[in-house]
């Protein structure tokens, strides 16, 4: 062996050499104690639920599901129906089917406890009932016969929107309710009709006893300026209830007789200087709504009242003379 092969040898056994004392001396991986096993929760006795409450639940939950679903599917039948154009007869050899009754189905939806379902109903019958279909009118006066306050609220508010006088016998109808509150909405709806229509209904209600339906009737008869009614509106400037008789002093002025609105304005005027805010308030309103350059003085001194209510009132009525 040559002195070049045994240095080589002699090279390789010091680098194993080197290797096994690099490895004995490395220290030892560190190896993590095994977690410890975790405690056991203390068992909690949970109530049990009632299953019968559960099942009731369930079933409220899911008629009220099927309502909205049936209530929302009859307003897109009916939207559809009234977008797409006439369909042709069916021909002779085609079983017809049998009609869908329209109206008994938005009545009925009358009676759920669901806002949504309810309105649906009653604007479905609205609708029905523009476009003639039998029954529905009826329907509507029904409900509003025998309905809950709310509900009869809800209708007229939506019909009174509309304009109508088909609904004028609807109005005529509920002018002798039980309830105050409706007899002022009606007459408020009335104000919305043709003069000629609304006059004669709205002239009755003013033998009503409540104020308030009084006011809602005058203050619609004025913005009709129903000519046979003037007789009946100086006799109320002359009215126990102050509200009333100024009520009736503004209608007046619609009509061109300003002279009962004069003799208030004065009196109005004289409560600038009230001690007691409320009746400097309700006394800025009136002159507002007056309109009258005799409001003037009385407005500007209101303009600089310490309450802000009164000077925002009298604000408004000077910017209306101008």
């Amino acid at each position: 062996m040559g002195n070049s092969t045994k240095i080589a040898v002699a090279g390789l056994l010091l680098v194993a050499l080197a290797a096994v004392a690099v490895y004995q001396l490395a220290p030892a991986p560190r190896t993590e104690p095994p977690p410890a096993p975790a405690l056991p929760v203390a068992d909690r006795e949970a109530p049990a639920p009632d299953p019968d409450l559960q099942r009731r639940v369930q079933e409220l939950e899911a008629d009220l599901a099927r309502e909205r679903d049936e209530s929302e599917k009859l307003r897109r039948e009916l939207e559809a129906a009234q977008a797409e154009p006439a369909k042709p007869e069916p021909q002779p050899d085609t079983p017809a089917q049998p009609p869908v009754d329209r109206v008994a189905q938005y009545k009925s939806m009358l009676e759920s406890d669901d806002r949504k379902t309810r309105e649906n109903g009653y604007t479905g019958l609205v609708i029905e009932a523009e476009a003639g279909k039998p029954g529905a009118l009826e329907a509507l006066a029904a409900a509003l016969r025998d309905g809950k306050l709310s509900l009869k609220l809800d209708i007229l508010e939506y019909i009174a929107d509309r304009g109508n006088p088909l609904f004028l016998d609807l109005y005529s109808s509920l002018r002798t309710d039980p309830s105050g509150t409706i007899r002022g909405v009606v007459a408020e709806a009335l104000g919305k009709l043709p003069a000629d229509q609304a006059g004669p209904v709205l002239m009755q209600m003013l033998s009503d006893t409540e104020p308030f339906v009084l006011r809602k009737s005058v203050d619609a008869l004025g913005d009709l300026k129903y000519a046979p009614a003037q007789p009946d509106l100086t006799s109320l400037t002359n009215h126990h209830e102050e509200t009333v008789a100024l009520e009736a002093a503004i209608a007046l002025r619609r009509f061109g007789d300003e002279s009962a609105a004069e003799r208030w304005i004065h009196v109005l005027g004289a409560r600038a200087n009230s001690a007691n805010v409320e009746e400097r308030l309700d006394a800025a309103k009136a002159l507002r709504r007056f309109k009258m350059e005799s409001c003037r003085p009385y407005l500007e001194t209101m303009a600089g009242d310490a309450d802000s209510r009164v000077r925002k009132e009298a604000e408004k009525g000077l910017s209306s003379l101008k």
